[in-house]
This record gives C-alpha cells, sequence and structure tokens, in this order.
C-alpha cells in the first residue's frame, strides 16, 4: 500500500496497487517450477522425437510437432526459452550437430542454430491464423501449417538446400 500526497499535505490519498502478476505471467515465485516443469515437457518431446537415434530431418520435424503442441497448451512459455535447461539446450544442439553431419544444413555452430530455431520458433508461434506466410501449406491445419513454415524456414536460414527442405516436409 503506498501513501500518495495530493494538493496540499492535508489531503491524503491511500491506493493499493493492482494485483500482479496476471494470470497469463507467472509471478517470480513460481517461474522457477514453470521452468522446470516446461524443461521436463521439453525433455520427454526430445526423447519421444528420438533425437539421438532417428534421422535427423524426421527428428526436426516431429520435434517441431511437439513443441507446437505443448506450446499451444503454454501460450506464455514461448518467452521462457532462454531460461531452458541445460539438458534441453544439449538436446537440441545433439539435434542440429546431427543435422550438420548429415548433410541437411552447413552451419558449423549448434548453439547457433539452437538460437536461430527457437528465435523462427517464436516469430512462428506468434503469426496469425490468417497470415500469407501460412497460406502456402497443402493442410488445412493451423499447426501443420506453422510447423512446416518452422520447418523450412530454419533449414534455409542454416543453409539446407531447397532438396533438404522438401525432402523433411514429406517425412
Amino acid at each position: 500500500m503506498g501513501t500518495v500526497i495530493h494538493g496540499s499535505p492535508l489531503r491524503m490519498v491511500t491506493f493499493t496497487p493492482p494485483a500482479e502478476p496476471s494470470a497469463s505471467a507467472p509471478d517470480s515465485r513460481s517461474r522457477p517450477a514453470v521452468t522446470e516443469q516446461l524443461s521436463q515437457r521439453y525433455l520427454l518431446g526430445l526423447a519421444e522425437a528420438r533425437v539421438k537415434t532417428a534421422p535427423p530431418l524426421i527428428v526436426l520435424h516431429r520435434l517441431t510437432e511437439i513443441v507446437f503442441d505443448r506450446k499451444l497448451s503454454h501460450r506464455f512459455a514461448v518467452q521462457l526459452t532462454t531460461v531452458l535447461t541445460p539438458a534441453v539446450l544439449d538436446g537440441l544442439d545433439l539435434l542440429f550437430a546431427r543435422l550438420r553431419g548429415a548433410g541437411a544444413i552447413t552451419v558449423v555452430d549448434p548453439a547457433w542454430c539452437r538460437r536461430v530455431y527457437l528465435a523462427l520458433l517464436h516469430e512462428v508461434h506468434d503469426l496469425p491464423a490468417d497470415s500469407p506466410a501460412l497460406a502456402s501449406s497443402a493442410t488445412g491445419d493451423e499447426t501443420d501449417a506453422k510447423v512446416n513454415l518452422l520447418v523450412r524456414t530454419a533449414l534455409g536460414a542454416l543453409g539446407g538446400s531447397r532438396d533438404t527442405t522438401a525432402l523433411s516436409l514429406n517425412s
């Protein structure tokens, strides 16, 4: 509660600041718990996509599907990608190293690839359903269109050829 002196010392107005935070943004006390919960979900996603063993283009596509499914139910989580646990970051770096090893991308630094992917993830997630960028998708499903756009754009940005991009979308 704060006190504001309005006009003269004899006239004081007392106010109570609005409650914070809102339901869409967790407060600082719950942020570590939310971050850990999200990181666990992403670790499960990395395991489900079989980042260590499946063909890397298929992993990229499947992981992107999983992430969009999870992000749509946790919209504020897009902003939390900078606080993912080292295990999640290592899993993403492994994916991009495998993509490089398979010749799907040419960028050498997996950490840079991860940063580009996460930035694109945020941007694609924020696209409205009627965005022209999503109109080129053959599917009528918004999530599928976003997955395809993100995979195609990430591969292109990281030095993948058109053939690689087309192949990944057919997987």
